[in-house]
């Protein structure tokens, strides 16, 4: 999923996030979603590429329309395709990518951000690790 941050006061993180159908991610998306939509931070970006899947992921994201931005894919255009489409996409300044079994705990966006945007680092300097 994608991060982005505005440096004027106002933290906004986008999560973009992919999914593979050869993956059959269905299984997966909805507590990865689930997960995500816990988090405090506000506000949030949730960006989701369906690189063509052929399971129920469809049916999961469904439930999910009024709070990601959906990206479909007519074929499976392959992993760095989708990362890099999500990342297009995205607003933000910073980017976070998840895969669709990935379970964010609560607080890891906000400790996150407030490690990116208290120390002056990169993400890339200072790696997004979950607060304890």
């Amino acid at each position: 999923m994608t991060s982005r941050i505005f440096l004027t006061g106002h933290h906004e993180v986008s999560l973009g996030q992919r999914h593979c159908g050869y993956l059959h991610s269905g299984q997966f998306i909805d507590r990865c979603l689930s997960a995500i939509f816990l988090q405090e931070y506000r506000p949030l970006e949730v960006i989701v590429v369906d690189n063509c899947s052929r399971d129920d992921s469809k049916r999961v994201l469904a439930r999910y329309k009024d709070r990601i931005r959906l990206i479909e894919n007519d074929r499976n255009a392959g992993f760095a395709a989708g990362q890099n489409q999500a990342i297009t996409a995205s607003r933000g300044q910073w980017v976070l990518t998840l895969n669709p079994d990935v379970l964010v705990q609560p607080g890891f966006v906000a400790g996150g951000s407030s490690v990116l945007s208290s120390s002056g680092l990169t993400p890339a300097d200072a790696g997004w690790r979950c607060p304890r």
